[in-house]
Parts: structure tokens; C-alpha cells; sequence
């Protein structure tokens, strides 16, 4: 994509997060059919769909977050909707916002986006540690260890389904492959 296609592609999302705005501020009253029509109409024409989930503690009002919590959830009828490249993104883990029957959609890329944020994050991490001038610890091939579970439970694969991978460190210890959290 060069400048240009850039530039041009900016203005289209921006016309459509507008829309989205003008759509969400003109009627507090969302309803269902409201943000079907919505869906109907951006769906087709997205690359890209970055999902969240709705977020309960930025209501006053528990009634509205009840009333509007399931109003924007992703399913299979609505991905027919989507163009065949488009990738979904979320930032995981999810709570309703996206059914796992997408998860098998292949244009569904959180998964991979949440596997290749730990690798952004170790990166960034092993060249602080250099610039402070520390040792990292070096890690070992990933691979499934029978009966080894991740004790933090806030780690992804104790909130969504994917294989659970571990590594073992120089020091004998296994660590999950995702969160570095000691195995049990």
C-alpha cells in the first residue's frame, strides 16, 4: 500500500467512524435492529474489525449496561457479512462480545495477535534488559507437557480454548509459554 492508497483508505475508515459516532451519539436508545442495520451496512466494506468487549465499569448506570451489553456480539451469521480477507481482532479474553463459533472463521486472528503481542512484549523486554545490561533466561522449544496447568487465572488459556504449551527453563522449572507463569 503506498502513500496515497493510505491517505484514501484513512478518509474511508474515518467516514465510517463517523457514521458509527453520529449513529451511537443521535439515539442513546440503541436497539437491536439498530445495530443490525449498522452491521449490515459497515460489515462489507471493513479490512479489519478490532472488537472489545462492553466495558460495565465505564456505565453509571447498571440498567444501560444491561440494556445495550449484548447489542454489538459477533457471530457466524454476521461474519457472512464480512469481507473474505477481513481479519477480527480482540484483544482477549472476551466476554460475550464474539461467540466461539468464530473462532474457527479463519479471518478470526486473535489468537495469533494475543501470541504475537508476547513476542513483541519479549523483545522489547530482552533489549530493555541489554540496555540495562542483564542476562535473560533462555528459553526452550514450546511443546504440550501431560498434566501441567497454568495457575494464573487471569492467562489465556484458562479463559479461552487453545492449546496449553510450556517450556522449561534452564533452571528445571516449567513455565507456561504464555504468561511465564511456574506450572503446576
Amino acid at each position: 500500500m503506498n502513500l496515497k492508497e493510505a491517505f484514501r483508505f484513512q478518509n474511508k475508515l474515518q467516514g465510517l467512524m463517523n457514521e458509527a459516532q453520529s449513529i451511537l451519539q443521535d439515539d442513546r436508545n440503541i436497539t437491536k435492529t439498530q445495530t443490525t442495520i449498522f452491521h449490515k451496512k459497515v460489515m462489507p466494506e471493513l479490512d479489519i474489525l478490532y472488537m472489545t468487549r462492553v466495558q460495565k465499569e465505564r456505565f453509571t448506570d447498571e440498567a444501560e449496561y444491561e440494556r445495550v451489553k449484548n447489542c454489538f456480539v459477533l457471530d457466524a451469521e454476521r461474519m457472512k457479512l464480512a469481507k473474505e480477507r477481513m481479519a477480527v481482532l480482540h484483544p482477549l479474553p472476551r466476554v460475550n462480545e464474539i461467540t466461539r463459533e468464530v473462532d474457527a472463521d479463519p479471518r478470526a486472528a486473535y489468537f495469533r495477535q494475543v501470541e504475537n503481542g508476547k513476542f513483541v512484549r519479549m523483545a522489547l523486554i530482552l533489549s530493555l534488559m541489554r540496555w540495562k545490561g542483564e542476562q535473560m533466561v533462555e528459553r526452550h522449544e514450546k511443546g504440550e507437557i501431560d498434566g501441567l496447568r497454568c495457575p494464573n487465572h487471569k492467562c489465556i488459556t484458562n479463559n479461552e480454548p487453545m492449546e496449553r504449551y510450556f517450556y522449561t527453563a534452564d533452571n528445571g522449572v516449567h513455565r507456561c509459554y504464555y504468561c511465564d507463569t511456574k506450572a503446576e
